[in-house]
């Protein structure tokens, strides 16, 4: 789930012969920015708009339900993404978070600032590491998804660095080595 403005998220996957079979509540409130007394009572409530949840019981027949809330108020969504996961390396260090902005920032004759805002995107250029000998499953699962959107995300417990993106790929490249070898793969996000 992306682009989530809610305080809680509740999951309930249920089977047609055995009933319910998960059944988890996630509470999205971020407790980053609270450091101290003085940010708990009085600093600004947010909640996490991003969570992929992984190993999900869910096969052929079982009905998925996904509740947001948001007491006293609306909750949203931007975008619901399921699929398969397919883990195609170890992220390293020096994954990179950015920014596409599409306003437009001109002078006019006089050197007066005249901007329009537009939308922007969200990119992350992802380094990662992999057995060498599994470079052809990973060209093969890239190759799959090459028009198609997908959810790129550096791993588990990783939402806090920004690097869960629901989108595409620009750009895959692996210069092969020995052992392990190391990757580089540009995403760029919907929205």
């Amino acid at each position: 789930m992306f682009g989530m403005d809610a305080a809680t998220l509740r999951v309930t996957i249920t089977d047609p012969i055995d009933g319910v079979i998960h059944d988890v509540t996630h509470a999205l409130i971020e407790t980053v920015s609270v450091h101290d007394a003085w940010s708990y009572c009085f600093g600004e409530i947010s909640s996490s708009p991003d969570l992929i949840l992984r190993d999900l019981p869910i096969w052929s027949g079982a009905t998925l339900a996904i509740q947001i809330s948001a007491p006293g108020g609306t909750a949203s969504v931007g975008e619901i993404l399921i699929g398969q996961d397919h883990p195609i390396g170890r992220t390293l260090v020096d994954t990179t978070i950015g920014l596409q902005d599409y306003s437009i920032k001109e002078r006019d004759d006089f050197g007066g600032a005249v901007v329009v805002e537009r939308g922007f995107t969200r990119t992350v250029d992802f380094r990662f590491v992999f057995p060498t000998e599994d470079a052809r499953r990973i060209q093969s699962i890239m190759s799959r998804i090459r028009a198609s959107v997908a959810v790129f995300y550096a791993g588990v417990g990783t939402d806090r660095f920004a690097t869960s993106v629901p989108g595409f790929y620009r750009d895959f490249a692996v210069p092969l080595s020995t052992h392990y070898s190391f990757g580089s793969l540009e995403v760029e996000s919907l929205l």
